[in-house]
């Protein structure tokens, strides 16, 4: 994220963006959910005279935002109280935590070769954990079917191709405006995974990239240890 905001700062200093006015410029937390959904690329930006101090200056503080969240007490839910869709737009809301001791949130995007490689790991694993016993879920959040609270029809249609052809059948959810606040936004890479309990409340640390199985397995055993030990 700082090479980023390294080559974004580069383009603010070397060009005049005059391309657009102001009133044609989107909000800048529109711009950055943009660009760190990979809706859109720093060149593409530049071109439209997208990027400005106040662009480069929310991307900063975002950094120091995820930080602060993953830092936190957690006090309360990781995501917080949110009310999402499903890929078929059924609603889903954050009780849907209380049903399992342990969930793994995976975030992912359907242009990732690396989020949709695991996806039938998780599945394999869902299952098995629940045949042993387990308490335990998998949710699937896709940060790239919708934005600026529209839906794109090409990429719904593709994450669904996505989940058939994995054989996923944990639930998958489109973020909405509260996941987005609380956590989308701040997300610089996928795939991206964290744990939260009962509560929706952040178990451990939050996992960058992709896991085999194994590792998996691994993780998810340290996470539950760690219920067991609070």
């Amino acid at each position: 994220m700082k090479k980023l905001l390294a080559v974004i700062s580069v383009f603010f200093v070397i060009f005049s963006f005059t391309a657009c006015s102001k009133n044609e410029v989107p909000p800048v937390d529109e711009r950055a959910q943009a660009l760190l959904t990979g809706e859109i690329t720093v060149d593409e930006m530049e071109e439209k005279g997208w990027i400005d101090e106040d662009l480069i200056n929310y991307l900063d503080s975002s950094i120091g935002n995820k930080q602060n969240l993953n830092a936190s007490e957690n006090s309360g839910p990781y995501l917080g109280d949110f009310s999402a869709e499903d890929l078929q737009g059924n609603e889903v809301k954050s009780d849907i935590f209380s049903q399992y001791d342990l969930t793994l949130v995976n975030l992912w995007t359907t242009n990732c070769g690396y989020c949709i490689e695991e996806m039938p790991y998780l599945e394999e694993i869902k299952n098995e954990l629940a045949e042993n016993g387990k308490s335990f879920n998998v949710i699937g959040i896709c940060l790239d079917v919708n934005s600026y609270g529209k839906v794109n029809g090409d990429k719904l249609e593709k994450a669904q191709q996505i989940i058939d052809a994995t054989g996923v059948t944990y639930t998958n959810i489109l973020p909405d405006e509260v996941i987005w606040e609380n956590k989308a936004v701040y997300v610089s890479a996928v795939p991206e995974s964290f744990f939260v309990d009962s509560e929706g409340k952040l178990v451990g640390e939050t996992i960058l990239g992709a896991k085999n199985k194994d590792s998996w397995l691994s993780a998810i055993e340290d996470k539950f240890n760690e219920l067991e030990g609070k």
